[in-house]
């Protein structure tokens, strides 16, 4: 799924032509997807601007990088099954405090980084934290 046309047209083309089916959204987050899932990979726009052009919602995530990785975290659990799981990409750049202050009702652990010279990278796995 993804918010731009462009994007969800061009992953149907690379999974026809690599002989994989897909079913590839147009939708703003979770607005038109149905059903839970096991598994849920994102790699959201980060970067802190507050930029809107169609381009720049790509990588601009809003005051903190988080605007969007937040209402995905707002979501995300209505489609998750039990043991369902979430990869997220992360970025040094973002203000993740304040998010995972927010979200904690997810467990995380760090799966893999990698630093650039102006930012680390991280995916993280997220996972509904059961109530013992």
């Amino acid at each position: 799924m993804d918010i731009n046309p462009r994007a969800v047209d061009c992953a149907c083309e690379n999974a026809a032509l690599n002989g994989v089916h897909i079913t590839a959204l147009l939708s703003d987050l979770f607005e038109m997807v149905k059903g839970r899932f096991d598994l849920v990979i994102f790699n959201p726009p980060y970067l802190p601007l507050s930029e809107e052009g169609d381009l720049e919602k790509a990588w601009a995530g809003g005051e903190g990088g988080i605007k969007v990785v937040d209402r995905f975290l707002n979501e995300v659990a209505d489609h998750l099954t039990p043991h369902g799981r979430v990869l997220l990409l992360i970025s040094s750049k973002m203000n993740l405090d304040e998010l995972f202050s927010r979200h904690g009702d997810f467990s995380r652990m760090t799966i893999a980084s990698r630093r650039f010279f102006f930012e680390e990278l991280s995916v993280v796995e997220l996972r509904i934290a059961k109530e013992e």
